[in-house]
């Protein structure tokens, strides 16, 4: 699709915001939403170090996806980040959101 001129999902930041970290997507068609699921899958919020990630609850509107804040350090969001994921992220075109690991910016 990309050598087509044709825009690809691609997550663009996390920032928080509120009670959430919010993260951004570029290239959405007609809004970003799950399938089989209010949440989306496979959305994890990470500390320092690998043991510091625990999935957390996320909800996808428009080229945004919300995850709440759980309270503990988070420096980093990742999503679909093991060897064989489980995902439900895609947009109005059925095109997947890719895996990806972002840093967190204030």
């Amino acid at each position: 699709m990309a050598a087509e001129g044709k825009a690809l999902i691609m997550p663009v930041s996390a920032k928080r915001q509120g009670g959430a970290v919010l993260v951004s997507f570029s290239g959405v068609e007609g809004g970003l939403h799950t399938w089989s699921s209010s949440h989306a899958l496979g959305v994890e919020l990470c500390g320092a170090t690998q043991e510091t990630c625990r999935y957390a609850p996320a909800t996808a509107a428009g080229d945004t996806v919300s995850i709440a804040d759980d309270g503990k350090p988070a420096t980093r969001v990742r999503y679909a980040w093991i060897d064989s994921p489980v995902v439900n992220l895609y947009d109005a075109r059925s095109l997947p959101a890719p895996g990806f690991e972002l840093p967190i910016s204030q």
